[in-house]
């Protein structure tokens, strides 16, 4: 897998997993909010909401529901790049609340 930088092995985590899935399946699996909230975060936990704009800057941003009905945000993130069917398109950079890049030195790799 090639990344838009170079991981360092002290500072960065780097998780791949390769899926016996159709790409078209995987894609739907990532850019359609009813299919996000169906895998997203760990079981008891739930997605109550999920906000998907699958454009170069959009956001990508989840709510996920306690078992015991507490509700927590979850990360706000923005695309940087949109590959349809052929190579990553999932949210790679932490946003600030302006939806807005935190850092150009912090990407996010296979989140």
């Amino acid at each position: 897998m090639s990344y838009p930088f170079k991981p360092n092995p002290k500072l960065d985590l780097t998780l791949e997993r390769f899926l016996d899935a159709p790409r078209e399946l995987l894609w739907l699996a990532w850019t359609t909010p009813e299919h996000v909230k169906q895998w997203f975060t760990p079981k008891p936990w739930i997605i109550t909401d999920c906000e998907i704009d699958l454009q170069p800057g959009g956001r990508f941003r989840t709510r996920m529901q306690s078992p015991d009905g507490k509700e927590v945000s979850d990360r706000h993130c923005c695309y940087l790049e949109i590959v349809p069917t052929n190579g990553w398109c999932g949210p790679t950079r932490c946003c600030r609340a302006t939806g807005r890049p935190a850092s150009p030195s912090s990407p996010l790799s296979s989140r």
